[in-house]
């Protein structure tokens, strides 16, 4: 089984995700993606690590008003359609990754 980084970005009108591989240095998401609440519609998008857009999979019927918490359970469920062979093992909030180039001392 895979292991994953689960990285969220909670805003005042969106969910964004990515999912990165648990190794000791990803530098690129596996899938990324958001749910956009902004308008009188939820929306759904999602692309993997070559910029291909994703089926949106099944997601439930969620009705306004909308409220980011019940996206979660919606967004767990997708990741394990999209993803099966994948174990999620630590999730973070609004995370930067910064690289330093291991130049020669």
């Amino acid at each position: 089984m895979k292991q994953v980084i689960l990285i969220l970005n909670a805003g005042s009108s969106s969910l964004k995700f990515a999912i990165y591989p648990a190794s000791a240095a990803p530098k690129h998401a596996l899938i990324s993606g958001k749910f956009d609440t902004s308008g009188p519609q939820l929306t759904f998008s999602a692309k993997d690590q070559t910029g291909a857009s994703l089926q949106a999979g099944r997601l439930s019927d969620i009705h306004p008003p909308f409220a980011l918490p019940d996206l979660i359970p919606e967004l767990l469920d997708w990741i394990e359609a999209t993803l099966p062979a994948t174990q999620i093992i630590c999730v973070g909030h609004r995370v930067c990754l910064l690289y330093t180039s291991d130049a020669a001392d």
